[in-house]
């Protein structure tokens, strides 16, 4: 399995799988569209992203991060494609979690989420956020995961970060055991919430 950088050419069979792996995300319920445009987005100098190949140059997996604040910059460039694809399904609004997931990100792009500015305070140096990961289906449980991420974080390091971050739902038994594998460090978390923070020094 070849692991390499992620190009436009990429997009639409990453997007396929992105599709089936956050099957159950927030992003997912607004569309292929929207979801085109995130990907897409990523694909920015700053940013991580690889993917993996097979032997007849298909994709089997992908992952890709951005710095720490990436989130503020990224809404505000996608609010225009996001809200168009959230008038075309008005019972989005009616989803108490996509209520929620709208007002934080309301307000990562007013400046005002205080979650963003505590955790760049908690780690000296530059972060790196791993966004997301992807396994094609039917690839699942032969290691790729772990080889793809290991990738990615030689990739931060070429690229001068001294951190990696990222978050993974307290359900996600597998996610959970691989940042376990890989050495991620786990971040105190308030015993509410649905997710877990993990952290690892690449320096």
């Amino acid at each position: 399995m070849l692991i390499r950088q992620f190009t436009e050419k990429d997009l639409e069979a990453v997007l396929d799988i992105h599709m089936y792996a956050f099957s159950e995300h927030i992003n997912v319920l607004l569309g292929r569209r929207y979801n085109r445009e995130m990907l897409r987005w990523f694909l920015q100098d700053f940013c991580v992203k690889l993917v993996a190949v097979d032997e007849e140059d298909k994709i089997a997996g992908y992952v890709f991060g951005a710095p720490w604040g990436y989130q503020k910059p990224m809404n505000k460039d996608l609010v225009k494609v996001a809200a168009i694809e959230m008038l075309k399904r008005p019972w989005i609004f009616f989803n108490k979690r996509v209520l929620r997931i709208i007002w934080i990100r309301g307000k990562t792009i007013l400046g005002v989420n205080k979650m963003l500015d505590t955790t760049e305070k908690k780690y000296e140096g530059r972060i790196i956020s791993m966004v997301g990961m992807g396994i094609a289906k039917g690839t699942l449980r032969k290691g790729l995961g772990v080889s793809l991420y290991y990738a990615a974080l030689d990739e931060a390091r070429k690229l001068g970060y001294d951190y990696s971050r990222g978050t993974v739902n307290k359900t996600n038994t597998r996610s959970r055991g691989m940042h376990d594998k890989i050495g991620f460090q786990k971040e105190d978390a308030h015993p509410d919430s649905p997710v877990i923070g993990y952290y690892l020094k690449l320096r």
